[in-house]
């Protein structure tokens, strides 16, 4: 597999998950909805990384509507870097 293909499709996917997370807080905040299963296919599919910065960067505020989400993010994070 060509590495630049590789890069960039890991650069796509993890621009996808920052704004994924972004739009699920501004849904969760205003709207009460969630879009939780997409993150969880974005961050399966290598776009961890992107959202665990759009966790640091936009809601550093833990509650218990979204740790179970972080978890399974930062957990999915772990094994792609292993």
């Amino acid at each position: 597999m060509n590495i630049e293909l590789l890069e960039d499709y890991l650069l796509v996917v993890n621009i996808i998950g920052f704004a994924l997370y972004t739009i699920n807080k501004l849904l969760y905040r205003y709207a009460d909805k969630n879009a939780d299963f997409l993150l969880t296919i974005c961050s399966i599919a290598g776009g961890s990384l992107g959202i665990v910065i759009a966790i640091f960067l936009l809601d550093r505020k833990a509650g218990k509507e979204n740790m179970m989400s972080r978890v399974f993010v930062f957990s999915v994070l772990i094994i792609q870097i292993i």
